[in-house]
C-alpha cells in the first residue's frame, strides 16, 4: 500500500500540480483581455441589389435540395 501512495506522490501529483499551475498562469496572465479603448468596427457597406442587364439569376437553395442524396 505504501508503494502505491509513494508512486502517486512522486509521479502523478507533480504532473497534476503543474497542470493546475499552468492553467492558472494562462488564464490570468497570458490570455488577452479586450482593450477598453479599442476602435469601433466599421459599418458594413450595403450591397448593390440591382442586377446587371442580361445577368443570370442566382441559383437558389431549391436547386441544392433537388440533388440526390449520397446515401
Amino acid at each position: 500500500m505504501f508503494n502505491y501512495v509513494k508512486k502517486f506522490t512522486m509521479e502523478i501529483l507533480p504532473s497534476v500540480a503543474a497542470t493546475i499551475i499552468g492553467a492558472y498562469i494562462v488564464n490570468h496572465y497570458i490570455v488577452a483581455k479586450p482593450a477598453a479603448d479599442a476602435p469601433v468596427a466599421a459599418a458594413a457597406s450595403v450591397a448593390n441589389t440591382k442586377a446587371a442587364p442580361g445577368a443570370k439569376p442566382a441559383e437558389t437553395s431549391q436547386a441544392e435540395a433537388e440533388t440526390p442524396s449520397p446515401n
